[in-house]
Protein backbone atom coordinates (compact mmCIF):
# COMPACT_ATOMS: atom_id res chain seq x y z
CA UNK A 1 0.00 0.00 0.00
CA UNK A 2 2.57 1.98 0.80
CA UNK A 3 4.00 1.86 -3.02
CA UNK A 4 1.11 2.36 -4.30
CA UNK A 5 0.93 6.28 -2.31
CA UNK A 6 4.37 6.69 -3.13
CA UNK A 7 3.86 6.33 -6.74
CA UNK A 8 0.04 7.76 -6.61
CA UNK A 9 2.30 11.25 -5.05
CA UNK A 10 4.55 10.67 -8.54
CA UNK A 11 1.53 11.25 -10.24
CA UNK A 12 -0.13 13.66 -8.42
CA UNK A 13 3.40 15.55 -8.78
CA UNK A 14 2.64 15.22 -12.63
CA UNK A 15 -0.39 16.59 -12.77
CA UNK A 16 0.17 19.38 -10.86
CA UNK A 17 2.91 20.46 -13.11
CA UNK A 18 1.09 20.16 -16.23
CA UNK A 19 2.34 16.80 -17.55
CA UNK A 20 -0.08 14.62 -17.23
CA UNK A 21 -2.28 14.38 -20.03
CA UNK A 22 -4.54 11.50 -22.04
CA UNK A 23 -2.71 8.74 -22.88
CA UNK A 24 -0.83 8.50 -26.63
CA UNK A 25 -2.06 6.19 -28.56
CA UNK A 26 1.13 5.28 -29.96
CA UNK A 27 3.01 1.97 -27.82
CA UNK A 28 6.25 2.67 -26.09
CA UNK A 29 8.48 1.60 -28.38
CA UNK A 30 7.18 4.75 -30.62
CA UNK A 31 8.56 7.07 -27.79
CA UNK A 32 11.74 9.25 -28.89
CA UNK A 33 15.10 8.01 -26.79
CA UNK A 34 16.89 10.78 -24.82
CA UNK A 35 20.25 11.36 -27.29
CA UNK A 36 23.08 8.32 -25.88
CA UNK A 37 25.87 10.60 -24.22
CA UNK A 38 28.99 9.35 -22.24
CA UNK A 39 26.79 10.63 -18.84
CA UNK A 40 23.31 8.66 -19.81
CA UNK A 41 22.82 6.52 -16.93
CA UNK A 42 19.33 5.41 -17.83
CA UNK A 43 15.32 7.39 -18.46
CA UNK A 44 12.09 6.96 -17.55
CA UNK A 45 9.07 7.06 -19.61
CA UNK A 46 4.90 6.97 -18.97
CA UNK A 47 2.16 5.34 -20.30
CA UNK A 48 0.68 9.16 -19.96
CA UNK A 49 2.61 11.16 -22.80
CA UNK A 50 6.34 11.10 -24.30
CA UNK A 51 8.11 13.69 -21.70
CA UNK A 52 10.79 11.80 -20.51
CA UNK A 53 12.87 12.05 -17.21
CA UNK A 54 16.19 11.97 -18.02
CA UNK A 55 18.86 10.63 -14.94
CA UNK A 56 22.68 11.54 -16.33
CA UNK A 57 25.95 11.57 -14.29
CA UNK A 58 27.15 14.66 -12.91
CA UNK A 59 31.00 14.31 -13.64
CA UNK A 60 33.77 16.05 -11.55
CA UNK A 61 36.65 17.42 -12.71
CA UNK A 62 38.48 14.19 -12.69
CA UNK A 63 35.80 12.73 -14.90
CA UNK A 64 34.68 10.65 -11.53
CA UNK A 65 30.89 11.17 -10.26
CA UNK A 66 30.55 13.91 -8.07
CA UNK A 67 30.29 13.32 -4.94
CA UNK A 68 27.96 15.94 -3.43
CA UNK A 69 25.07 15.43 -6.37
CA UNK A 70 26.28 12.22 -8.46
CA UNK A 71 23.43 12.39 -10.59
CA UNK A 72 21.41 15.51 -12.57
CA UNK A 73 17.79 14.60 -13.53
CA UNK A 74 15.71 16.49 -15.85
CA UNK A 75 13.11 16.85 -17.96
CA UNK A 76 13.14 15.92 -22.03
CA UNK A 77 10.17 17.89 -22.83
CA UNK A 78 9.14 15.78 -26.35
CA UNK A 79 5.71 17.23 -26.37
CA UNK A 80 6.97 20.34 -26.71
CA UNK A 81 9.86 19.98 -29.57
CA UNK A 82 12.43 18.25 -27.00
CA UNK A 83 12.79 20.77 -24.57
CA UNK A 84 15.32 20.31 -21.35
CA UNK A 85 13.52 21.45 -17.98
CA UNK A 86 14.60 20.57 -15.00
CA UNK A 87 12.10 19.19 -11.77
CA UNK A 88 10.27 21.31 -9.67
CA UNK A 89 9.92 20.92 -5.84
CA UNK A 90 6.94 18.29 -5.63
CA UNK A 91 8.46 16.17 -8.76
CA UNK A 92 12.35 16.64 -7.29
CA UNK A 93 11.10 15.52 -3.72
CA UNK A 94 8.05 13.20 -3.92
CA UNK A 95 8.14 11.46 -7.68
CA UNK A 96 11.52 11.65 -9.59
CA UNK A 97 14.51 12.41 -7.37
CA UNK A 98 16.72 10.00 -5.96
CA UNK A 99 18.54 9.67 -2.91
CA UNK A 100 21.99 8.13 -2.48
CA UNK A 101 24.62 6.94 -1.12
CA UNK A 102 28.80 5.97 -1.52
CA UNK A 103 29.34 2.45 -2.74
CA UNK A 104 32.73 2.51 -2.44
CA UNK A 105 35.57 2.84 -5.40
CA UNK A 106 33.84 5.70 -6.44
CA UNK A 107 30.41 4.00 -7.49
CA UNK A 108 26.82 5.41 -5.66
CA UNK A 109 23.71 3.57 -4.54
CA UNK A 110 20.61 5.15 -5.46
CA UNK A 111 16.66 5.15 -5.21
CA UNK A 112 14.15 6.77 -6.91
CA UNK A 113 11.81 9.00 -4.76
CA UNK A 114 8.26 7.50 -5.88
CA UNK A 115 9.74 3.71 -5.77
CA UNK A 116 12.69 2.64 -3.63
CA UNK A 117 12.12 -1.20 -4.24
CA UNK A 118 15.32 -1.65 -6.47
CA UNK A 119 18.44 -0.13 -5.58
CA UNK A 120 20.57 0.95 -9.12
CA UNK A 121 24.01 1.14 -9.03
CA UNK A 122 25.54 3.97 -10.32
CA UNK A 123 29.39 4.53 -11.61
CA UNK A 124 31.57 5.93 -14.59
CA UNK A 125 33.72 2.63 -16.11
CA UNK A 126 37.42 2.47 -17.59
CA UNK A 127 36.51 3.81 -20.80
CA UNK A 128 34.83 6.86 -18.77
CA UNK A 129 31.15 6.11 -19.32
CA UNK A 130 28.26 6.56 -17.12
CA UNK A 131 26.55 3.57 -15.85
CA UNK A 132 23.82 2.47 -13.97
CA UNK A 133 23.17 -1.50 -12.75
CA UNK A 134 20.50 -3.18 -10.99
CA UNK A 135 18.68 -6.18 -10.93
CA UNK A 136 16.34 -6.86 -13.65
CA UNK A 137 14.57 -11.03 -13.79
CA UNK A 138 17.18 -11.82 -10.76
CA UNK A 139 20.40 -10.87 -13.05
CA UNK A 140 22.40 -8.23 -12.75
CA UNK A 141 22.01 -5.43 -15.55
CA UNK A 142 22.65 -2.39 -17.40
CA UNK A 143 19.51 -0.60 -16.82
CA UNK A 144 18.50 1.58 -19.72
CA UNK A 145 15.12 2.67 -19.37
CA UNK A 146 12.13 2.49 -16.68
CA UNK A 147 8.63 2.39 -18.50
CA UNK A 148 5.77 3.00 -16.04
CA UNK A 149 2.18 2.12 -17.57
CA UNK A 150 -0.49 4.29 -15.83
CA UNK A 151 -4.21 4.06 -15.98
CA UNK A 152 -6.79 7.28 -15.27
CA UNK A 153 -5.25 10.39 -14.10
CA UNK A 154 -5.08 12.77 -11.31
CA UNK A 155 -6.26 11.18 -8.23
CA UNK A 156 -7.78 8.38 -10.06
CA UNK A 157 -4.16 7.05 -11.79
CA UNK A 158 -3.30 3.66 -10.72
CA UNK A 159 0.01 2.28 -11.78
CA UNK A 160 -0.64 -0.85 -13.87
CA UNK A 161 3.00 -1.99 -14.37
CA UNK A 162 6.66 -1.01 -14.27
CA UNK A 163 8.82 -2.01 -16.97
CA UNK A 164 12.65 -2.32 -16.67
CA UNK A 165 14.97 -2.41 -19.83
CA UNK A 166 18.38 -3.41 -19.58
CA UNK A 167 21.12 -5.20 -20.89
CA UNK A 168 22.23 -8.39 -19.18
CA UNK A 169 25.45 -8.55 -17.64
CA UNK A 170 26.46 -12.03 -18.44
CA UNK A 171 25.06 -12.56 -22.35
CA UNK A 172 24.94 -9.17 -23.26
CA UNK A 173 21.66 -9.53 -24.19
CA UNK A 174 18.91 -7.38 -24.01
CA UNK A 175 15.93 -8.43 -21.17
CA UNK A 176 13.08 -6.60 -20.15
CA UNK A 177 11.47 -7.00 -16.90
CA UNK A 178 7.75 -6.12 -16.26
CA UNK A 179 6.59 -5.99 -12.79
CA UNK A 180 3.36 -4.59 -10.21
CA UNK A 181 5.00 -2.37 -7.72
CA UNK A 182 2.69 -3.56 -5.09
CA UNK A 183 4.23 -7.23 -5.36
CA UNK A 184 7.39 -6.61 -4.92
Amino acid sequence: MTKRILITGMLVSLMLSGFLGYAEAAPPASYPAPPQTKKLLFYLQRSSNSNTIVYEANLAANGQLNSKQPVNVYWLRYNTNGERRGLNFAERNFAYGLNFEPAGNGAYLITLMAYSGRDIKIYVNSAGNAEAETLINNKVARLKRIYIDVSGSGFFSTVNYIELTGIDLLTNKEMTEHFDPDDE
